[in-house]
């Protein structure tokens, strides 16, 4: 298959050199050309202008530029058998693009439960998709659109995909991506950090790691699903604080 992927930072280097393993033939699009020399290797040919030329596009963009990405190229987009993004936060992304397509264009949304602590395509190989959860976005959808987007995902050895709502997956990730971050991010601002970082021991030194993971990209994820990381914090303060009470109750303790 001729796939176009749109983004060719950690993950959708990642994609490449695994679709092209598969034996699919990859063309892909990055705004730095760095990037595009980088992943020149998985890639038949870079630019925008082979758009047009492929079955399936996969936009592996930061999620502020995607929509603006569909909305720019929508006419190249609306002859592809599929669309597909791979944003970590859904409801608003998914909501503008099916707002600026219609059902031509194929538009269905994935997410991979998977990538790697930096950015850029410089460590993509370390991107493990093998058995890793891979979650669909539900809608009505064209039922080629969605047997061409599991052959992808199937090529790339991911699990059986979980079908979720664009609001089920956002309050999912929230608890089992997102606050996982805000953790590492506030253990890092404990006064004694600084000295942990040389002296901290393994458990301190794996939490740190993903606290300066992508800021940039990290930062926008923070604030487009604020709600539900909203809910999770709390939910976590109340875990916290569960557990500070039964400190002083050997049995309580044992039992949390």
């Amino acid at each position: 298959m001729n796939v176009f992927i749109a983004g060719l930072g950690v993950m959708g280097a990642a994609y490449a050199k695994g679709l092209t393993e598969a034996g699919h033939t990859i063309f892909g699009w990055d705004q730095s050309e760095a990037h595009m020399t980088r992943v020149r290797g998985h890639l038949k040919a870079t630019g925008l202008a082979h758009l047009e030329s492929c079955e399936a596009v996969i936009m592996a963009l930061p999620p502020e530029a995607i929509v603006p990405f569909v909305n720019t190229h929508r006419d190249a987009l609306r002859q592809r058998s599929l669309i597909t993004d791979i944003s970590s936060v859904k409801m608003r992304v998914t909501r503008e693009i099916d707002a600026l397509l219609n059902p031509s264009h194929h538009y269905i949304s994935h997410h991979p439960m998977t990538g790697y602590k930096t950015s850029g395509p410089k460590d993509h190989a370390h991107v493990v998709f093998k058995d890793k959860p891979v979650i669909i976005i539900e809608k009505a959808f064209d039922e080629l659109a969605r047997d061409l987007l599991n052959q992808l995902l199937n090529d790339l050895s991911f699990q059986d995909p979980r079908v979720m709502s664009a609001k089920a997956h956002d309050a999912w990730v929230a608890y089992t991506s997102h606050l996982p971050h805000v953790l590492s991010a506030a253990l890092m601002h404990h006064e004694k950090s600084d000295q942990a970082r040389f002296e901290g021991g393994n458990s301190f030194q794996t939490m740190r790691q993903y606290a300066p993971h992508n800021v940039s990209l990290w930062a926008t994820i923070f604030q487009e699903n604020q709600a539900f990381i909203h809910q999770e914090i709390d939910h976590f303060i109340d875990t916290l604080n569960a557990f500070k009470a039964a400190l002083s109750d050997d049995h309580a303790l044992r039992s949390w």
